[in-house]
């Protein structure tokens, strides 16, 4: 149903596989459905709108399990809810009746532990093994939940088709498993010196979990001093629940060009995956990233590890770890190797084994990895919360290489973020950046739920033009993001500091401090109220006007005909509600900040919704509607963000305590 309460489309709920928030665009949303002929993209007045509908969604389909720790019973780890039919009263006070019921799977904790299998190995332009019995050392059969796997130097007969993805599935086993994408099968329109495939495999009842799965292939690196053939790379990008996993495979020859040559040939093509935001350097765009392959530096697992010196020198996979590796891998010449980073303190990947086969003729390496995926958070049946809002502040970015930059400005983005990116200028003094005086961005959570917030992270862009060139479009200078454990902490100012990086290097860091505090307005509101979306320190009251069709005129509602005050609560009908009634609060210097407005809807610029009895009284205008009622609304200025958080804060602590 659409905001009009028609219908725009219909599929069966039970066919509802996947639900994609759009990674960068924070009101878009993608549906894929069994049997449908495509996918469905939908767009909606706001984040949170999208939020809450992805949340039903996701309700929907098979075998999902939401985290929602206010639901389990005492001494419980999980719960399984039934819903019957009732209705739902929508943010904008539209009420729908729901018909029939649900039933849904709840955890206690937020993450679900998944046995990931990554490896990687060179085909050398051979076919593939006609045993099947040398895979089981390097890709054990039926032991894990998802399969990645990256092949380089792939025979280019197997291009184009399925014939690689379809030996590996038959492998597995095709009644348990299931493949979710190969760079092999899609068309070739080129003919490429080298080729290299992902594929990703995992358990047919895994498949719900899985979401905005991207593979593909990128041109080889040209620079001096390297041919077509010397570099090329692989790459694949998904989310497991919420999480975002991120896989480069490379495919480096030990051609002989310098160290910081190699180097800067490995991150121009790690960051040329188009994946996910690409607002975000590659190096804080996942949850997880993995870089893999035979990288040609030399000298590997020695003392004068070239491929090491770099990483440390800060030229290349700043951050990024490797396990000890065994001789099987370390006793190679030019070894394919496993680097890997998570997002830190929020994030958690345990790699349980480190090998390379024996069995496999090319250089090949694998990990076994516990990978901690956060579950969908489900806030619509949750306890319910006042709304907190993120104020940040004094904000400083330094580094030795942030280059000078006009036009500095910094971009605070992430999906939970409603009107996502918040936007703030900067200003240059002496070798550093920071906010001006107009600056102060805050963020607007579209789930204020606290343990839900210490759990997510806030994505930084510094953006600006360089005076070097005559391009006056804004470029990407750095990235980075702040974890919130820890840091957004209720009615409190905390301290912050993390590092920046540029095509996956350290290159500077950023300072500020953040404050979490109640602030109920949302854009929608504020905007409903003639305010801009980033207001601050505002909050807004609402009341409800109800009116029923008497002698061919609309007339106020009574509560004997309408069941309902001409002046009302949203759902409390009998509850007097009038313009009157709403004062400031005493002392403080509180404000009106705006007029009392009308609410305007898509189809009625007054804001009225019609239908057969008040309560439902959502759709547009037809003959037989004999009730409407629209949403007032008006905004009170607090003197401060501190003022506001304590005003909230009392509204919602019962009256005994």
């Amino acid at each position: 149903m659409d905001l009009t309460g028609y219908e725009s489309f219909a599929q069966q709920a039970s066919n509802l596989y996947r639900v994609e928030k759009h990674p960068s665009i924070s009101n878009r949303a993608t549906l894929y459905f069994f049997e449908a002929a495509h996918p469905y993209d939908l767009a909606f007045t706001s984040s949170e709108r999208r939020q809450r509908f992805c949340e039903l969604a996701m309700l929907l389909r098979r075998n999902s399990v939401m985290w929602c720790p206010s639901l389990i019973p005492e001494n419980e780890t999980d719960a399984v809810v039934q819903v019957n039919g009732t209705t739902i009263d929508r943010p904008n006070g539209k009420v729908m009746k729901v018909k029939g019921d649900v039933q849904f799977n709840v955890a206690k904790m937020p993450y679900e532990v998944i046995d990931l299998w990554y490896g990687c190995f060179s085909l050398d332009n051979k076919p593939l093994p006609r045993s099947q019995t040398a895979l089981q050392s390097f890709m054990p059969k039926a032991a894990h939940e998802v399969y990645v796997l990256g092949i380089t130097n792939v025979p280019s007969n197997y291009m184009g088709t399925t014939e690689i993805s379809d030996y590996f599935v038959s492998y597995l086993g095709p009644s348990l498993f299931f493949v979710l994408t190969s760079t092999a099968a899609a068309p070739q329109d080129r003919k490429k010196d080298v080729n290299n495939v992902f594929i990703v495999i995992c358990r047919r009842s895994f498949i719900v979990r899985m979401s905005h799965l991207e593979a593909m292939d990128i041109n080889s690196v040209r620079k001096d001093g390297l041919s077509s053939n010397d570099f090329s790379a692989v790459g694949c990008t998904l989310r497991i629940n919420e999480a975002s996993l991120g896989f480069v495979l490379v495919n480096a020859t030990t051609a002989p060009v310098e160290a910081s040559v190699r180097a800067a040939a490995v991150r121009g093509i790690m960051s040329n995956f188009p994946f996910g935001d690409t607002s975000l350097d590659i190096g804080v765009r996942f949850d997880y990233f993995i870089v893999s392959g035979a990288l040609g530096f030399g000298e590997d697992f020695s003392t004068n590890d070239m491929l090491v010196k770099q990483m440390k020198a800060g030229n290349l996979m700043s951050d990024m770890k490797e396990e000890n590796a065994p001789s099987n891998i370390s006793s190679r010449s030019n070894p394919m190797r496993i680097f890997y980073m998570s997002r830190p303190r929020i994030c958690r990947l345990d790699v349980k084994s480190y090998q390379s086969s024996r069995a496999l003729e090319g250089p090949n390496v694998y990990a076994n990895i516990d990978v901690f995926c956060q579950r969908p958070f489900l806030a619509t049946f949750g306890q319910q919360v006042p709304r907190v809002r993120l104020f940040f502040k004094d904000l400083v970015i330094a580094g030795a290489r942030i280059p000078q930059i006009n036009q500095p400005e910094v971009h605070l983005s992430s999906e939970w973020i409603d009107c996502s990116p918040a936007i703030a200028p900067l200003q240059k003094e002496a070798d550093m950046y920071s906010l001006t005086k107009a600056g102060c961005p805050t963020l607007c959570p579209t789930i204020s739920n606290t343990d839900y917030l210490r759990l997510q992270h806030v994505d930084f862009t510094i953006y600006g033009t360089l005076p070097t060139t005559t391009d006056k479009k804004k470029i990407v200078i750095a990235s980075g993001t702040l974890p919130l454990k820890n840091v957004a902490t209720l009615g409190e100012n905390v301290e912050f500091s993390f590092p920046l990086y540029y095509r996956g290097c350290n290159v500077g860091s950023m300072q500020g401090e953040v404050s979490t505090f109640y602030n109920e307005s949302i854009a929608t509101d504020l905007e409903a109220a003639g305010l801009p979306a980033q207001a601050a320190n505002m909050h807004i009251v609402d009341c409800f006007e109800n009116q029923m069709l008497l002698g061919g005129s609309w007339q106020p509602a009574n509560e004997g005909k309408a069941s309902a005050l001409p002046w009302s609560k949203m759902t409390e009908l009998s509850t007097p509600a009038t313009k009157d009634s709403f004062t400031l609060p005493e002392g403080g210097n509180w404000r009106w900040g705006s007029e009392w407005k009308a609410e305007k809807r898509p189809d009625d610029s007054e804001g009225w919704g019609y239908g057969l009895v008040v309560r439902n009284a959502v759709e547009k205008k037809r003959k037989e509607h004999v009730f409407r009622r629209r949403r007032w609304v008006r905004a009170m200025h607090a003197p401060s963000a501190t003022a506001l958080h304590e005003f909230i804060k009392k509204e919602n602590t019962p009256a005994d305590n």
